[in-house]
């Protein structure tokens, strides 16, 4: 079977919004009240997995959620779908966790301090209220110019 990312959005693809809400707590379901695009690697038997970029101005893209099914995990999917979408959009921005800052530089971003208002307020949200609880503090990063 030949594998290809298509280009969606969760709304044309309603079943994938059942992944999504499944893993709450790992995705950010957000992306269901922004604009965004959806990338899904698919063949004709199997959806392997999707990464989402929300917009949150034409000037601030964010690449939301990658979750690749369970079954299909360790063969380098999440991989692939990442690197087709830096490609496609060479200025991002990600929200992560603070642990995860070394995997995402290897990714090419990195850390800024001074960030958007539609990222930033979401940073001081999470870390203000939601941290506490979780102790893993959101920090944001940005895909380093080539």
């Amino acid at each position: 079977m030949r594998m290809r990312i298509i280009t969606t959005t969760f709304w044309k693809q309603p079943r994938l919004i059942a992944a999504l809400l499944a893993n709450c707590f790992t995705l950010d379901p957000s992306v269901l009240l922004l604009s965004h695009t959806l990338y899904v690697l698919q063949d004709k038997n199997a959806t392997y997995g999707f990464i989402a970029v929300k917009y949150h101005s034409k000037n601030v893209l964010e690449r939301g959620s990658l979750y690749v099914y369970p079954r299909f995990r360790g063969k380098g999917y999440g991989k692939r779908l990442m690197k087709h979408v830096l490609a496609k959009h060479k200025r991002a921005y990600v929200l992560c966790k603070q642990y995860d800052q070394p995997f995402k530089e290897k990714q090419g971003f990195q850390l800024i301090h001074k960030a958007p208002f539609a990222l930033a307020y979401r940073r001081f949200f999470y870390n203000a209220l939601i941290s506490s609880i979780t102790k893993n503090k959101i920090i944001i990063m940005c895909r380093k110019k080539s």
